[in-house]
């Protein structure tokens, strides 16, 4: 192995196996050594301008560390992947979102693009060896994207010391324009943060274990349209129609409790079943959640293959 290969070697192996083309240069290699590299199968592009040695597996490291070195200079992680690699988030999402000045290339399957007009200007920590959004900022953002999981971010990023309450108002503050600072400052200033417990987080577990048992068969908050309105499902699985929630302590109430069981019956004229399990049950005996899903599915399954039968017939 020549000199700049293994100058290259060393950085990769620093940065989850993904390296530049820029880098590649930097090495001291030459542009055709580098196509020659590619063009006889020792290294694999994974965007325009980012590769990994042929021998190197693709691991979800690798490929978050490619969508940076991709998204350019100023390139980092963002939004759900910023969570999760902060530990803000129990489930890794299934895709990877970056801030980019200028993706100019064509955006590939499994990344998110944000754009930022001054990504100099952000706060950005090193995480691993990623680069990311700071804890304050990834908050704002998923207030932004994703406000649903505003309050489990939040409560997490307090409860276990990663920012205090008044760091993330004062961050909130200064970040006038930006589009969830209202629904982060609503977060912080008029309800109290919940440093025990939240609601939100039995879906969080819950998607960690749908990630595992039933991989590429459901759905995050997928809108279902029933005659009267239209509803948002927890966790949908498409192909049975078979709709998951998971229930917060709220859907004890009475009212709740009524308007659930209207909504469960739209759905079943719409022709879609609801499987309701507890946050509590999720967060304590995920073994017995996986178990009932598992029933449902089947369940579902059978029934919609006589269905398709009936209707062959």
């Amino acid at each position: 192995m020549s000199h700049p290969e293994c100058l290259l070697a060393q950085h990769s192996a620093a940065s989850h196996g993904a390296f530049s083309h820029e880098t590649a240069l930097s090495t001291g290699l030459t542009r055709r050594q580098i196509e020659y590299h590619l063009e006889s199968g020792k290294w694999v592009q994974i965007h325009v301008g980012v590769y990994r040695a042929s021998t190197t597996p693709e691991t979800p490291d690798l490929l978050e560390m490619a969508a940076v070195l991709a998204a350019g200079k100023y390139g980092c992680l963002s939004h759900r992947s910023a969570a999760y690699r902060l530990g803000l988030r129990r489930a890794r999402p299934k895709e990877i979102n970056v801030f980019s000045a200028h993706w100019q290339k064509r955006i590939p399957t499994g990344v998110i693009v944000h754009r930022c007009r001054a990504p100099q200007k952000l706060d950005v920590v090193v995480v691993d060896g990623l680069r990311c959004t700071s804890v304050a900022r990834t908050v704002l953002d998923v207030a932004h994207i994703h406000p649903r999981e505003l309050p489990s971010t939040a409560d997490l990023a307090v409860r276990d010391g990663k920012a205090t309450r008044e760091e993330l108002c004062l961050f909130a503050r200064r970040s006038r324009g930006h589009h969830g600072q209202k629904r982060l400052r609503r977060r912080l200033e008029m309800q109290p943060l919940n440093l025990e417990e939240h609601d939100s987080d039995g879906e969080t577990a819950f998607e960690a274990l749908a990630s595992v048992h039933w991989p590429h068969q459901w759905v995050h908050h997928q809108p279902v349209v029933t005659r009267e309105r239209s509803f948002e499902i927890d966790f949908a699985f498409p192909a049975v129609r078979l709709a998951v929630e998971i229930d917060g302590r709220h859907h004890l109430l009475q009212e709740q409790a009524e308007f659930d069981a209207h909504r469960d019956a739209l759905l079943i004229e719409a022709g879609w079943e609801t499987l309701r399990i507890t946050r509590l049950l999720v967060l304590t005996e995920p073994a017995r959640a996986v178990a009932l899903v598992d029933a449902a599915l089947h369940a579902r399954k059978r029934y919609v293959g006589v269905l398709n039968h009936a209707e062959r017939g």
